[in-house]
């Protein structure tokens, strides 16, 4: 088993997307981790909801992610390589 202490983290974010919006396709050298607090979005076709993770090794490229109808709230770590 692996832990990670979220205060040591050298990257995290709380990220807030209105209803609808869209971030293009892209990919990040680190890998990511989302967890979604409220809301919903769809991530290459994929519908997230409220409590759901998603992990993104590094390198890979994903998108459009499109914030649903009520918008979405999601927690971004980055992971180092």
């Amino acid at each position: 088993m692996q832990t990670v202490d979220i205060n040591t983290l050298e990257w995290r974010q709380l990220i807030d997307y209105e209803p609808g919006h869209v971030e293009a396709v892209h990919s990040h050298e680190e890998s990511e981790i989302f967890f979604l607090v409220s809301g919903s979005m769809v991530i290459d076709e994929v519908e997230l909801g409220t409590g759901m993770l998603v992990l993104i090794p590094g390198g890979t490229e994903y998108g459009p992610t499109i914030a649903g109808p009520e918008g979405v709230s999601f927690l971004r770590l980055h992971l180092q390589p």
